[in-house]
């Protein structure tokens, strides 16, 4: 099958070949299988929040170690993935320098590849 190029916008979770705003976020080149398959992991991050939102009115057990939070990073790393592996360049560059995959932590001070934190090898 060809691919066909989509836009996503993160923030509204939608995959659209229409580029509807100048701040879609990603643009991937996907099948419609692919695409489907991204839309099954907004649905899935959707639901790892939602069950994180339920678990933070609950005050007895810590947040940081409710499964629902693990979940959640969970489904947002596999969402990572997928849009990492159907994204242009900028797109990977963005999911590179987010730290959202791989072992990298989270800061704005490293550089891309960080050899301390993964050993020089992108994600």
């Amino acid at each position: 099958m060809n691919k066909e190029k989509y836009f996503v916008h993160l923030q509204k979770q939608i995959v659209s070949q229409t580029n509807v705003t100048n701040e879609h976020g990603i643009t991937i080149y996907a099948t419609e299988e692919e695409v489907k398959e991204l839309e099954r992991l907004f649905i899935e991050l959707q639901s790892a929040d939602f069950t994180s939102f339920l678990r933070a009115l609950v005050p007895i057990k810590p947040y940081h170690k409710a499964e629902s939070v693990e979940e959640f990073d969970e489904s947002y790393k596999e969402l990572a993935k997928k849009l990492y592996a159907l994204g242009d360049d900028e797109a990977k560059k963005f999911i590179r320098e987010s730290g959202i995959i791989g072992s990298r932590p989270i800061d704005t001070e490293y550089t891309y590849p960080d050899p301390e934190h993964d050993g020089g090898k992108e994600a």
